[in-house]
């Protein structure tokens, strides 16, 4: 599932041939089931990859496709420059960064088995597999450093605004902020459940934290201290979405979605 700003929301699920944006269109099907979608920047397009390997980029307000492209191997994950102008798709031992309009090739980083990738940063690139996590300058193509943990897993990634600080979690119940020009650790912040996602609220001084129990968290990036906790929910945790410019935070359950506002906790 993702958010366009300020207009719709798509969802997507495992076996599903199409997506739907919720009360506006849906996009024509395709053979195989959708593996997974971004919103460009401004909610006029929607990138989505599938397990048949086709790469699609949409017209949201017409449900039309604009380009797509079959690639030879499946697609692992993949992410939007925040000026919607190109995209990034990984695959088993790259990341392709492709012309958004036509889908031409724009440069490639050799990534060994990307788990995930976010190009929000603009001018940096993140991606990461289980245990290692590598920024990435995008106009030289080149590592700018790398993160490698023998001591825990790495299975969510997220930059704050800028680029310059980035933040992971694994299943050892603990986050962690990290330098994006030195890959050091800068702030520890321990849970007493696994970490489902986090969510870096608008302005970069907040992080927000959603566990396995259901608890939904706000932290401050700077020092670590829990400023507001919401009680778990009964549903099943899936993930965290932050609006972007206020600050509302949806939580996202298996059954039902609750949107807050982190600032009065309503």
């Amino acid at each position: 599932l993702d958010m366009a700003p300020f207009r719709y929301i798509v969802a997507s699920c495992s076996g599903c041939a199409a997506a739907t944006v919720w009360g506006h269109s849906v996009l024509g099907s395709r053979a195989s089931s959708i593996d997974g979608l971004r919103f460009f920047p401004l909610g006029d397009r929607l990138l989505t990859w599938d397990v048949g390997h086709l790469v699609v980029v949409w017209d949201t307000a017409t449900g039309k496709a604009l380009w797509e492209e079959r690639r030879r191997s499946r697609i692992r994950c993949a992410d939007i420059f925040p000026d919607g102008s190109r995209v990034v798709l990984c695959t088993k031992d790259e990341c392709a960064i492709r012309d958004a309009s036509s889908g031409r090739v724009a440069g490639e980083l050799r990534v060994e088995v990307p788990f995930g990738v976010d190009a929000s940063a603009g001018n940096r690139v993140l991606t990461w597999n289980f245990d290692t996590a590598a920024v990435w300058d995008v106009a030289s193509r080149r590592q700018v450093c790398v993160m490698s943990r023998s001591d825990a897993t790495i299975e969510i990634m997220r930059p704050f605004p800028g680029g310059r600080r980035f933040t992971s979690s694994g299943v050892e119940n603990q986050v962690v902020i990290w330098s994006a020009d030195s890959c050091e650790a800068l702030l520890e912040i321990n849970h007493t459940a696994w970490v489902v996602d986090i969510a870096v609220l608008a302005g970069g001084d907040k992080l927000a934290t959603l566990t396995s129990v259901g608890e939904t968290a706000i932290w401050s990036a700077e020092s670590g201290q829990m400023l507001r906790t919401w009680q778990p929910s009964r549903h099943r945790p899936l993930s965290l979405i932050g609006f972007p410019g206020d600050s509302r935070l949806a939580a996202l359950y298996l059954s039902v979605a609750i949107v807050w506002n982190a600032t009065s906790g309503e």
